[in-house]
């Protein structure tokens, strides 16, 4: 049976219902710098449970849980070395999310059966203030079903689980891509997802920084081959030259072509053109790839989108574009 989906607003009375929706066993998405996210309280492993139900995810893909202030992260895990310790100090509050050995506290549904536990302290009023008022850790994945594109605005994720959650608390988010997800080993750092951090950023901290490979993939969420996806076709492209041939060799109508560009470069061709940004800045991408692509979505066939520069934010915008135009060998 399909719930009653409440939307809530951002303010006293608005949080302090979703507060007690948590408590309750609730599932409540939320705004936080990032992305919209799911949340359901850490320790209470029906209301866990609910999360993988509502969004048709596997549980063998663990949750980010979330904490209102960086001293709550000690009580999760099981140890914490200094280097993790310098980590939250530079960058919690914010969109970097940590890997250690979990507490006896933590679940085992919550990080998919995994020694560790994956955490968080959002930089986001909304976030912190719900996650304050329910007295408990959030454990919250992005509010979309498994697999789709990730929601940015609290419309977005009306639209993906209406009916299968409680309520929906109304904000604005800042960034439009996931956090950074990392993990420390001793003097060196593995980047198991970018993110909204960048590679830069955490090497300025950090010396030893290092791409996670195979571990990724069994500790981070975010990492089935196919994900952020919508539910057209989508390809990539670096040149004009690239787009031009994958239009007329698509077999598809071009006035039902959706093509995703970087910055302002003429298409001849009539598609449906976004540009993620008219001046090539990259946090602006990042901010309108996920609205981006639901509206090419909606209008679209097939989407073609160029890939953009390889540096900052650029990595991680890559990662969800390919990611979203992944076809398996039986496609």
């Amino acid at each position: 049976m399909l719930k009653r989906t409440v939307l809530l607003n951002d303010d006293d009375a608005g949080l302090e219902q979703g507060a007690e929706m948590l408590r309750s066993g609730g599932l409540v998405a939320f705004p936080t710098e990032t992305v919209f996210g799911l949340g359901a309280c850490a320790f209470n492993c029906r209301a866990v449970a609910g999360i993988f139900e509502a969004k048709g995810r596997p549980t063998f893909d663990p949750l980010i849980v979330h904490v209102a202030e960086p001293d709550h992260a000690y009580d999760l895990w099981d140890s914490c070395i200094a280097s993790t310790r310098h980590l939250c100090d530079q960058f919690w509050p914010g969109p970097l999310t940590i890997i250690n050995a979990k507490s006896e506290k933590v679940p085992d549904l919550v990080t998919a059966g995994l020694s560790s536990v994956a955490v968080r302290c959002p930089d986001h009023e909304t976030a912190r203030e719900l996650i304050t008022r329910s007295g408990m850790p959030v454990a919250a994945p992005s509010a979309n079903r498994f697999g789709r594109i990730t929601p940015t605005t609290w419309e977005a994720v009306m639209e993906e689980l209406d009916g299968r959650i409680d309520a929906v608390i109304k904000g604005v988010t800042r960034i439009g891509l996931e956090s950074t997800v990392v993990r420390p080993c001793g003097d060196e750092l593995l980047i198991l997802r970018p993110g909204a951090v960048t590679c830069e950023e955490l090497r300025r901290v950090c010396p030893v920084v290092l791409t996670g490979g195979a571990e990724a993939k069994l500790h981070s969420p975010g990492h089935s081959s196919r994900h952020y996806a919508p539910t057209v076709p989508m390809r990539l492209f670096k040149t004009s030259g690239e787009l031009s041939h994958l239009i007329h060799a698509s077999g598809v109508e071009i006035s039902r072509i959706g093509v995703l560009l970087f910055c302002d470069e003429p298409v001849t061709e009539k598609c449906n053109v976004f540009f993620l940004s008219p001046e090539g800045d990259l946090r602006q991408a990042a901010a309108r790839l996920f609205p981006a692509l639901r509206f090419l979505e909606s209008c679209s066939d097939l989407i073609l989108a160029q890939v953009v520069p390889a540096t900052g934010l650029g990595e991680a915008i890559n990662d969800r574009l390919n990611r979203a135009s992944f076809r398996n060998t039986t496609d």
